[in-house]
């Protein structure tokens, strides 16, 4: 295969985006992998003008932007629920979601995850 022809084959590949169901507080939410534009974005959005890294606000983005309705490109949060996702006991389903997340951010193929 021709070198052109590899790079076209990757870009136009088909993009599968892995996602779990999980159940918290009762209900059910999607939680999607990432694009790297996305991760990139969010590494940025949790580093202060320092360039320290904050885990806690990336684990806070990923929750807002990797959770959405079952079955939908809906998100449940938006950035405007930053604050109050950040009030929320350490532990409680903030964390549980954003562990879904973290799998889900460096995931490889094959692990058992659903394909969206």
């Amino acid at each position: 295969m021709a070198n052109n022809d590899i790079r076209t084959t990757l870009l136009n590949s088909k993009s599968n985006f892995k996602s779990k169901n999980v159940e918290v507080e009762g209900v059910e939410v999607e939680v999607r992998q990432p694009s790297m534009k996305r991760r990139r974005d969010m590494q940025k959005s949790a580093t202060d003008d320092n360039g320290e890294f904050d885990s806690t606000k990336f684990l806070v983005y990923a929750v807002i932007y990797f959770t959405f309705y079952p079955g939908t490109n809906d998100l449940v949060f938006s950035p405007d629920d930053f604050d109050k996702l950040m009030e929320q006991p350490a532990g409680g389903w903030v964390d549980q979601i954003g562990e879904q997340a973290s799998e889900l951010i460096n995931s490889e193929q094959g692990k058992g995850e659903s394909e969206s």
